[in-house]
């Protein structure tokens, strides 16, 4: 992967090559030598696709698993992760 940024036309050329051809962000990736990150970023200033920031079914199902043990603080999460106590 290279170290520079993409350049705003190169921005503009992904955003039209992935609307109009069925190039996956993991191919626009490897044809720019970047991540599939910045790819995602440059699709996503030019309006082609959103960020998700809802949180996902297993997202979910953890939480509730946390709720259920009572744990309602960062330091007693730490201590059930790192000391293996049971909720």
């Amino acid at each position: 992967m290279r170290n520079t940024l993409l350049t705003p036309t190169e921005k503009e050329e992904i955003a039209k090559v992935y609307k109009e051809t069925k190039l996956s962000q993991a191919d626009l990736a490897s044809a720019y030598s970047v991540s599939r990150t910045t790819i995602r970023r440059a699709l996503h200033e030019h309006g082609v696709v959103e960020f998700n920031t809802e949180a996902s079914s297993k997202e979910r199902s953890f939480l509730d698993a946390i709720k259920a043990c009572g744990i309602e603080s960062v330091s007693r999460l730490r201590e059930v992760l790192t000391k293996g106590v049971q909720c």
